[in-house]
Protein backbone atom coordinates (compact mmCIF):
# COMPACT_ATOMS: atom_id res chain seq x y z
CA UNK A 1 0.00 0.00 0.00
CA UNK A 2 2.61 2.45 1.15
CA UNK A 3 4.19 1.75 -2.80
CA UNK A 4 0.73 2.86 -4.04
CA UNK A 5 0.67 5.77 -2.27
CA UNK A 6 4.43 6.86 -3.30
CA UNK A 7 3.67 6.19 -7.16
CA UNK A 8 0.70 8.25 -6.77
CA UNK A 9 2.17 11.31 -5.05
CA UNK A 10 5.26 11.26 -7.71
CA UNK A 11 2.63 11.17 -10.61
CA UNK A 12 0.47 14.43 -9.28
CA UNK A 13 3.62 16.10 -8.20
CA UNK A 14 5.13 15.12 -11.68
CA UNK A 15 2.19 16.15 -13.53
CA UNK A 16 1.28 19.57 -11.41
CA UNK A 17 4.76 20.83 -12.33
CA UNK A 18 4.63 19.92 -15.83
CA UNK A 19 1.49 22.63 -16.08
CA UNK A 20 3.14 25.10 -13.63
CA UNK A 21 5.73 24.91 -16.48
CA UNK A 22 3.25 25.10 -19.44
CA UNK A 23 2.00 28.33 -17.74
CA UNK A 24 5.22 29.81 -16.92
CA UNK A 25 5.90 29.43 -20.69
CA UNK A 26 2.70 31.41 -21.67
CA UNK A 27 3.83 34.13 -19.51
CA UNK A 28 6.88 34.27 -20.72
CA UNK A 29 5.90 35.00 -24.02
CA UNK A 30 3.77 38.20 -23.87
CA UNK A 31 6.23 40.09 -21.03
CA UNK A 32 4.32 43.07 -19.64
CA UNK A 33 6.41 46.18 -18.41
CA UNK A 34 5.17 47.14 -15.28
CA UNK A 35 2.69 49.17 -14.44
CA UNK A 36 1.46 48.99 -18.42
CA UNK A 37 -2.57 47.72 -19.04
CA UNK A 38 -2.68 43.95 -18.29
CA UNK A 39 0.71 44.29 -15.77
CA UNK A 40 -1.15 43.57 -13.05
CA UNK A 41 -3.56 40.74 -13.97
CA UNK A 42 -0.17 39.10 -15.48
CA UNK A 43 1.54 39.33 -11.85
CA UNK A 44 -1.32 37.65 -9.94
CA UNK A 45 -1.16 35.10 -12.75
CA UNK A 46 2.48 34.59 -12.07
CA UNK A 47 2.04 34.72 -8.17
CA UNK A 48 -1.00 32.30 -8.33
CA UNK A 49 1.60 29.82 -10.29
CA UNK A 50 4.25 30.77 -7.63
CA UNK A 51 1.49 29.73 -4.53
CA UNK A 52 0.51 26.65 -6.57
CA UNK A 53 3.93 25.63 -6.83
CA UNK A 54 4.44 26.44 -3.17
CA UNK A 55 2.08 24.20 -2.01
CA UNK A 56 3.75 21.45 -4.38
CA UNK A 57 6.43 22.13 -2.24
CA UNK A 58 4.64 21.98 1.05
CA UNK A 59 3.08 18.45 0.22
CA UNK A 60 6.32 16.85 -0.53
CA UNK A 61 7.59 18.13 3.17
CA UNK A 62 4.42 16.49 4.20
CA UNK A 63 4.35 12.92 2.17
CA UNK A 64 8.11 12.49 3.57
CA UNK A 65 7.37 13.62 7.22
CA UNK A 66 3.67 11.30 7.11
CA UNK A 67 3.79 8.19 9.61
CA UNK A 68 1.87 6.06 8.23
CA UNK A 69 -0.90 5.44 5.09
CA UNK A 70 -3.63 7.32 6.22
CA UNK A 71 -1.42 10.37 6.72
CA UNK A 72 -0.28 9.58 3.24
CA UNK A 73 -3.35 9.12 1.56
CA UNK A 74 -4.22 12.63 2.87
CA UNK A 75 -1.64 14.12 1.41
CA UNK A 76 -2.04 12.33 -1.90
CA UNK A 77 -5.75 13.70 -1.68
CA UNK A 78 -4.59 17.04 -0.98
CA UNK A 79 -2.18 17.13 -3.91
CA UNK A 80 -4.76 16.18 -6.44
CA UNK A 81 -6.36 18.93 -5.09
CA UNK A 82 -4.07 21.44 -6.05
CA UNK A 83 -4.18 19.63 -8.89
CA UNK A 84 -7.61 20.19 -10.06
CA UNK A 85 -6.45 23.84 -8.81
CA UNK A 86 -4.17 23.80 -11.52
CA UNK A 87 -6.03 22.16 -14.44
CA UNK A 88 -9.13 24.45 -14.35
CA UNK A 89 -6.65 27.53 -14.16
CA UNK A 90 -5.45 26.54 -17.99
CA UNK A 91 -8.62 28.40 -18.83
CA UNK A 92 -6.63 31.91 -18.55
CA UNK A 93 -4.03 30.73 -21.51
CA UNK A 94 -6.04 32.42 -23.81
CA UNK A 95 -6.41 35.37 -21.45
CA UNK A 96 -2.72 36.29 -20.63
CA UNK A 97 -2.53 36.65 -24.61
CA UNK A 98 -5.64 38.62 -24.55
CA UNK A 99 -4.06 40.78 -21.91
CA UNK A 100 -0.59 41.53 -23.03
CA UNK A 101 -2.83 42.93 -26.52
CA UNK A 102 -6.19 43.26 -26.48
CA UNK A 103 -8.25 43.00 -29.88
CA UNK A 104 -10.16 45.82 -28.50
CA UNK A 105 -9.40 49.42 -29.85
CA UNK A 106 -7.65 51.88 -28.06
CA UNK A 107 -10.31 54.68 -28.40
CA UNK A 108 -12.43 52.43 -26.11
CA UNK A 109 -9.71 51.18 -23.57
CA UNK A 110 -9.35 54.55 -23.32
CA UNK A 111 -12.85 55.43 -22.68
CA UNK A 112 -13.00 52.80 -20.04
CA UNK A 113 -10.10 54.15 -18.31
CA UNK A 114 -12.40 57.61 -18.05
CA UNK A 115 -14.83 55.52 -16.77
CA UNK A 116 -12.97 53.64 -14.00
CA UNK A 117 -11.62 57.21 -13.18
CA UNK A 118 -14.97 59.04 -12.86
CA UNK A 119 -16.71 55.97 -11.15
CA UNK A 120 -14.36 54.01 -8.92
CA UNK A 121 -11.83 57.10 -8.19
CA UNK A 122 -9.23 54.45 -7.88
CA UNK A 123 -6.35 52.84 -10.38
CA UNK A 124 -7.49 49.76 -11.65
CA UNK A 125 -6.02 47.64 -14.59
CA UNK A 126 -8.87 47.32 -16.43
CA UNK A 127 -8.55 44.13 -18.44
CA UNK A 128 -10.67 43.28 -21.39
CA UNK A 129 -11.02 39.72 -22.68
CA UNK A 130 -13.12 38.21 -25.73
CA UNK A 131 -16.08 35.69 -24.22
CA UNK A 132 -17.47 32.60 -25.76
CA UNK A 133 -20.76 33.07 -24.33
CA UNK A 134 -22.70 35.76 -26.04
CA UNK A 135 -22.71 38.34 -22.63
CA UNK A 136 -20.57 41.26 -20.95
CA UNK A 137 -19.62 39.93 -17.04
CA UNK A 138 -17.25 41.73 -14.78
CA UNK A 139 -14.85 40.46 -12.12
CA UNK A 140 -13.33 42.12 -9.67
CA UNK A 141 -9.73 40.54 -8.26
CA UNK A 142 -9.41 37.22 -9.40
CA UNK A 143 -8.30 34.69 -8.36
CA UNK A 144 -8.66 35.92 -5.17
CA UNK A 145 -10.37 33.11 -3.14
CA UNK A 146 -8.19 31.00 -4.80
CA UNK A 147 -5.11 32.70 -3.34
CA UNK A 148 -6.46 33.88 -0.13
CA UNK A 149 -9.10 30.92 1.20
CA UNK A 150 -7.69 27.89 -0.67
CA UNK A 151 -3.49 28.55 -0.72
CA UNK A 152 -2.93 30.80 2.21
CA UNK A 153 -1.69 33.61 0.84
CA UNK A 154 -1.64 36.59 3.33
CA UNK A 155 -3.05 39.76 0.84
CA UNK A 156 -3.73 39.93 -2.36
CA UNK A 157 -0.73 40.36 -4.48
CA UNK A 158 -0.98 43.31 -6.12
CA UNK A 159 -1.93 46.81 -4.95
CA UNK A 160 -3.38 48.05 -7.88
CA UNK A 161 -6.50 45.54 -8.53
CA UNK A 162 -7.59 44.12 -11.87
CA UNK A 163 -11.17 44.39 -13.63
CA UNK A 164 -11.78 41.89 -15.91
CA UNK A 165 -14.71 42.30 -18.38
CA UNK A 166 -15.68 40.13 -20.64
CA UNK A 167 -17.31 40.74 -23.72
CA UNK A 168 -18.76 38.53 -26.79
CA UNK A 169 -15.59 37.24 -28.68
CA UNK A 170 -17.57 38.17 -31.99
CA UNK A 171 -18.51 42.12 -31.26
CA UNK A 172 -14.91 43.17 -30.95
CA UNK A 173 -15.59 46.03 -33.16
CA UNK A 174 -19.19 47.00 -31.82
CA UNK A 175 -18.36 50.58 -29.76
CA UNK A 176 -21.77 50.89 -28.92
CA UNK A 177 -22.14 47.44 -27.22
CA UNK A 178 -19.33 47.66 -25.30
CA UNK A 179 -21.10 50.81 -23.39
CA UNK A 180 -23.04 47.73 -21.33
CA UNK A 181 -18.95 48.07 -19.73
CA UNK A 182 -20.64 51.44 -17.76
CA UNK A 183 -23.31 49.10 -16.37
CA UNK A 184 -20.98 46.08 -15.30
CA UNK A 185 -18.31 48.71 -13.97
CA UNK A 186 -21.36 49.73 -11.72
CA UNK A 187 -21.34 46.54 -9.66
CA UNK A 188 -18.15 47.40 -8.49
CA UNK A 189 -19.39 50.83 -7.37
CA UNK A 190 -21.92 49.23 -5.37
CA UNK A 191 -19.59 47.09 -3.74
CA UNK A 192 -17.08 50.09 -2.75
CA UNK A 193 -19.55 51.82 -1.34
CA UNK A 194 -22.85 49.54 -0.35
CA UNK A 195 -25.08 51.70 -2.38
CA UNK A 196 -27.88 48.40 -2.36
CA UNK A 197 -28.06 48.60 1.52
CA UNK A 198 -27.85 52.70 1.41
CA UNK A 199 -30.94 52.40 -0.98
CA UNK A 200 -32.98 50.26 1.11
CA UNK A 201 -31.86 52.42 4.57
CA UNK A 202 -33.48 55.29 2.79
CA UNK A 203 -36.36 53.37 2.26
CA UNK A 204 -39.44 56.15 2.16
CA UNK A 205 -42.33 53.64 2.07
CA UNK A 206 -40.39 50.64 4.34
CA UNK A 207 -43.93 50.11 6.06
CA UNK A 208 -45.76 49.44 2.48
CA UNK A 209 -42.43 47.46 1.25
CA UNK A 210 -42.52 45.41 4.12
CA UNK A 211 -45.90 44.25 4.18
CA UNK A 212 -45.51 43.79 0.05
CA UNK A 213 -42.53 41.78 0.95
CA UNK A 214 -44.12 39.85 3.26
CA UNK A 215 -46.53 38.82 0.90
CA UNK A 216 -43.98 37.72 -1.98
CA UNK A 217 -42.77 35.31 0.76
CA UNK A 218 -45.97 33.87 1.38
CA UNK A 219 -46.24 33.23 -2.21
CA UNK A 220 -42.98 31.94 -2.14
CA UNK A 221 -43.35 29.48 0.10
CA UNK A 222 -47.37 28.34 -1.04
CA UNK A 223 -45.75 28.05 -4.96
CA UNK A 224 -42.33 26.02 -3.85
CA UNK A 225 -43.36 24.13 -0.71
CA UNK A 226 -40.82 25.59 1.34
CA UNK A 227 -40.43 26.95 4.72
CA UNK A 228 -40.90 30.61 5.82
CA UNK A 229 -37.12 30.50 6.61
CA UNK A 230 -36.27 29.28 2.93
CA UNK A 231 -38.89 31.56 1.28
CA UNK A 232 -37.70 34.55 3.27
CA UNK A 233 -34.05 34.05 1.88
CA UNK A 234 -34.68 33.56 -1.62
CA UNK A 235 -37.11 36.65 -2.18
CA UNK A 236 -34.54 38.47 -0.03
CA UNK A 237 -31.46 37.45 -2.29
CA UNK A 238 -34.03 37.93 -5.20
CA UNK A 239 -34.91 41.55 -4.43
CA UNK A 240 -31.21 42.33 -3.56
CA UNK A 241 -30.35 41.47 -7.07
CA UNK A 242 -32.99 42.94 -8.88
CA UNK A 243 -31.59 46.01 -6.99
CA UNK A 244 -28.14 45.71 -7.65
CA UNK A 245 -29.05 45.55 -11.68
CA UNK A 246 -31.36 48.77 -11.80
CA UNK A 247 -28.57 50.47 -9.44
CA UNK A 248 -26.32 49.90 -12.13
CA UNK A 249 -28.48 51.10 -14.81
CA UNK A 250 -29.25 53.87 -13.20
CA UNK A 251 -25.12 54.37 -12.69
CA UNK A 252 -24.69 53.62 -16.56
CA UNK A 253 -27.49 56.22 -17.58
CA UNK A 254 -25.91 58.70 -15.11
CA UNK A 255 -22.48 58.40 -15.73
CA UNK A 256 -22.82 58.12 -20.29
CA UNK A 257 -26.06 59.66 -20.59
CA UNK A 258 -28.87 58.22 -23.19
CA UNK A 259 -25.82 56.28 -25.25
CA UNK A 260 -26.46 53.96 -22.33
CA UNK A 261 -30.49 53.72 -22.87
CA UNK A 262 -29.90 52.48 -26.44
CA UNK A 263 -26.79 50.17 -25.63
CA UNK A 264 -29.38 48.66 -23.26
CA UNK A 265 -32.40 48.15 -26.08
CA UNK A 266 -29.82 47.44 -28.59
CA UNK A 267 -28.25 44.65 -26.11
CA UNK A 268 -30.66 43.47 -23.86
CA UNK A 269 -34.21 43.28 -26.08
CA UNK A 270 -33.31 40.34 -28.36
CA UNK A 271 -31.71 38.55 -25.81
CA UNK A 272 -34.53 39.08 -22.73
CA UNK A 273 -38.07 39.23 -22.88
CA UNK A 274 -40.69 39.89 -20.83
CA UNK A 275 -39.91 36.78 -17.98
CA UNK A 276 -39.02 37.68 -14.48
CA UNK A 277 -35.47 36.00 -13.73
CA UNK A 278 -33.96 35.09 -9.96
CA UNK A 279 -31.07 37.64 -10.77
CA UNK A 280 -32.64 39.86 -13.47
CA UNK A 281 -35.79 41.99 -13.60
CA UNK A 282 -37.14 41.33 -16.67
CA UNK A 283 -36.38 44.26 -19.52
CA UNK A 284 -39.39 45.99 -19.03
CA UNK A 285 -38.74 47.05 -15.95
CA UNK A 286 -35.49 48.02 -16.38
CA UNK A 287 -36.60 50.19 -19.44
CA UNK A 288 -39.27 51.54 -17.10
CA UNK A 289 -36.31 53.14 -14.65
CA UNK A 290 -34.24 54.13 -17.26
CA UNK A 291 -37.66 56.22 -18.82
CA UNK A 292 -37.86 57.73 -15.31
CA UNK A 293 -34.20 58.66 -14.86
CA UNK A 294 -34.47 59.99 -18.75
CA UNK A 295 -37.03 62.13 -18.03
CA UNK A 296 -35.86 63.08 -13.96
CA UNK A 297 -32.20 63.77 -15.82
CA UNK A 298 -33.68 66.27 -18.70
CA UNK A 299 -33.05 64.01 -21.41
CA UNK A 300 -36.43 63.36 -23.20
CA UNK A 301 -36.23 66.34 -25.43
CA UNK A 302 -32.91 65.34 -27.04
CA UNK A 303 -34.18 62.01 -27.47
CA UNK A 304 -37.45 63.18 -29.06
CA UNK A 305 -36.22 65.37 -31.14
CA UNK A 306 -33.37 63.21 -32.37
CA UNK A 307 -34.92 59.60 -32.95
CA UNK A 308 -38.67 60.42 -32.09
CA UNK A 309 -40.23 57.16 -33.19
CA UNK A 310 -36.92 54.83 -31.45
CA UNK A 311 -37.45 56.47 -28.34
CA UNK A 312 -41.71 56.19 -28.27
CA UNK A 313 -41.08 52.60 -29.08
CA UNK A 314 -38.63 52.43 -25.86
CA UNK A 315 -41.35 53.89 -23.60
CA UNK A 316 -44.16 51.89 -24.90
CA UNK A 317 -42.13 48.71 -24.14
CA UNK A 318 -41.46 50.26 -20.32
CA UNK A 319 -45.21 50.16 -19.53
CA UNK A 320 -45.61 46.36 -20.25
CA UNK A 321 -46.58 43.75 -17.96
CA UNK A 322 -43.81 41.47 -16.79
CA UNK A 323 -45.03 37.82 -17.65
CA UNK A 324 -44.44 36.28 -14.27
CA UNK A 325 -47.23 33.30 -15.03
CA UNK A 326 -47.71 31.10 -11.51
CA UNK A 327 -44.55 33.02 -9.64
CA UNK A 328 -46.88 35.89 -8.41
CA UNK A 329 -43.71 36.60 -5.95
CA UNK A 330 -41.86 38.59 -9.01
CA UNK A 331 -45.22 41.00 -9.20
CA UNK A 332 -44.41 42.17 -5.66
CA UNK A 333 -41.04 42.73 -6.10
CA UNK A 334 -41.70 44.89 -9.16
CA UNK A 335 -43.88 46.64 -7.01
CA UNK A 336 -40.93 47.60 -4.20
CA UNK A 337 -38.91 48.34 -6.96
CA UNK A 338 -41.31 51.17 -7.98
CA UNK A 339 -41.53 52.76 -5.07
CA UNK A 340 -37.84 52.62 -4.63
CA UNK A 341 -36.93 54.11 -8.05
CA UNK A 342 -37.33 57.68 -6.48
CA UNK A 343 -34.26 56.49 -4.06
CA UNK A 344 -32.34 54.81 -6.32
CA UNK A 345 -32.31 58.19 -8.58
CA UNK A 346 -31.19 60.51 -5.32
CA UNK A 347 -28.26 57.49 -4.21
CA UNK A 348 -26.91 57.34 -7.67
CA UNK A 349 -26.74 60.69 -8.21
CA UNK A 350 -25.37 61.40 -4.59
CA UNK A 351 -22.67 59.01 -5.57
CA UNK A 352 -21.66 60.81 -9.10
CA UNK A 353 -22.33 64.28 -7.94
CA UNK A 354 -20.49 66.09 -10.66
CA UNK A 355 -19.34 63.93 -12.96
CA UNK A 356 -23.13 62.35 -13.78
CA UNK A 357 -23.36 63.30 -17.41
CA UNK A 358 -25.66 66.12 -18.07
CA UNK A 359 -27.90 67.22 -21.36
CA UNK A 360 -26.25 70.94 -20.76
CA UNK A 361 -22.82 69.30 -21.26
CA UNK A 362 -24.13 67.51 -24.93
CA UNK A 363 -25.35 70.39 -26.17
CA UNK A 364 -22.20 72.50 -25.68
CA UNK A 365 -20.63 70.13 -28.22
CA UNK A 366 -23.51 68.53 -30.07
CA UNK A 367 -24.13 70.74 -33.09
CA UNK A 368 -20.22 70.71 -34.27
CA UNK A 369 -20.16 67.31 -33.87
CA UNK A 370 -23.16 66.29 -35.46
CA UNK A 371 -21.87 68.28 -38.43
CA UNK A 372 -18.21 66.67 -38.60
CA UNK A 373 -20.29 63.25 -38.53
CA UNK A 374 -22.63 64.25 -41.00
CA UNK A 375 -19.53 65.15 -43.25
CA UNK A 376 -17.80 61.96 -42.42
CA UNK A 377 -15.04 64.19 -40.96
CA UNK A 378 -13.42 62.43 -37.38
CA UNK A 379 -14.85 64.25 -34.58
CA UNK A 380 -11.93 63.92 -32.32
CA UNK A 381 -11.37 68.04 -32.20
CA UNK A 382 -13.57 70.74 -31.89
CA UNK A 383 -13.08 73.98 -33.82
CA UNK A 384 -11.45 75.69 -31.42
CA UNK A 385 -8.35 73.23 -30.91
CA UNK A 386 -9.55 70.84 -28.11
CA UNK A 387 -10.04 67.66 -27.90
CA UNK A 388 -14.27 65.91 -27.91
CA UNK A 389 -15.59 65.08 -24.89
CA UNK A 390 -15.69 61.44 -25.29
CA UNK A 391 -19.46 61.09 -23.51
CA UNK A 392 -20.44 63.82 -26.72
CA UNK A 393 -18.86 61.97 -29.33
CA UNK A 394 -20.40 58.57 -28.40
CA UNK A 395 -24.31 59.94 -28.14
CA UNK A 396 -23.76 62.23 -31.48
CA UNK A 397 -22.75 59.32 -33.00
CA UNK A 398 -25.56 57.34 -31.56
CA UNK A 399 -27.68 60.07 -33.43
CA UNK A 400 -25.67 60.31 -36.71
CA UNK A 401 -25.85 56.31 -37.19
CA UNK A 402 -29.52 56.50 -37.02
CA UNK A 403 -29.52 59.53 -39.62
CA UNK A 404 -27.88 57.14 -41.65
CA UNK A 405 -30.07 53.89 -40.90
CA UNK A 406 -33.50 55.49 -40.43
CA UNK A 407 -35.31 55.85 -36.85
CA UNK A 408 -37.03 52.70 -36.03
CA UNK A 409 -36.33 50.05 -33.71
CA UNK A 410 -35.01 47.70 -36.00
CA UNK A 411 -32.31 50.12 -36.74
CA UNK A 412 -30.65 49.67 -33.77
CA UNK A 413 -29.19 46.41 -35.20
CA UNK A 414 -27.90 48.36 -37.96
CA UNK A 415 -26.21 50.45 -35.82
CA UNK A 416 -24.18 48.05 -33.85
CA UNK A 417 -23.79 46.05 -36.71
CA UNK A 418 -21.72 48.58 -38.45
CA UNK A 419 -18.47 47.84 -38.33
CA UNK A 420 -16.82 50.00 -40.35
CA UNK A 421 -18.77 53.51 -38.74
CA UNK A 422 -18.39 52.32 -35.44
CA UNK A 423 -13.71 51.58 -35.73
CA UNK A 424 -14.33 55.21 -37.36
CA UNK A 425 -16.29 56.49 -34.11
CA UNK A 426 -13.54 54.07 -32.25
CA UNK A 427 -11.02 56.19 -33.53
CA UNK A 428 -11.49 59.69 -33.33
CA UNK A 429 -12.24 58.36 -29.54
CA UNK A 430 -8.19 57.62 -29.72
CA UNK A 431 -7.08 60.51 -31.55
CA UNK A 432 -9.04 63.06 -28.74
CA UNK A 433 -7.75 61.01 -26.05
CA UNK A 434 -3.89 61.30 -27.46
CA UNK A 435 -5.01 65.13 -27.90
CA UNK A 436 -5.96 64.90 -24.41
CA UNK A 437 -2.19 63.88 -23.49
CA UNK A 438 -0.81 65.84 -26.09
CA UNK A 439 -2.01 69.12 -24.55
CA UNK A 440 -1.26 68.10 -20.64
CA UNK A 441 2.11 67.93 -21.50
CA UNK A 442 4.57 70.62 -19.91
Amino acid sequence: MAADEASDFALLTAAARRSITDLRRVLQRVPRPVGERGSHFLAVIEATLTALDAAISDREKEFKTAVDDADKRAVVVATRQINSYIMSFHGVTPDIESAAEPTLGLGFIYFVDQLVAHLLKQKADVVMLPGLRYNYTTGFRPFEDLLINDLGMAKYPVSVPPIIVRYPIQEADSLFLHLIVAHELGHHVIDQAQLDQDVLKRDPDSAANAVTFDQAVGEYQKIHKVSAVRARSEIGGRLIDWLRELICDAIALGIIGPSYLLTFAAFSTPLAGPEPGPSHPPVMIRTKLLINLIDTWDWRTTLEAQIPKTFSWMEKGSKRAQEAGTKTYYHRLEEIADRLTETIRQVVEGKLGGERYTRRAYEEQSDELMTLLENNVLPAQLGDRSPSEHRAMILAGWFSAFSRHKDEPAALVKVVGDSGYQSFLTKALEMSALLETWQALP
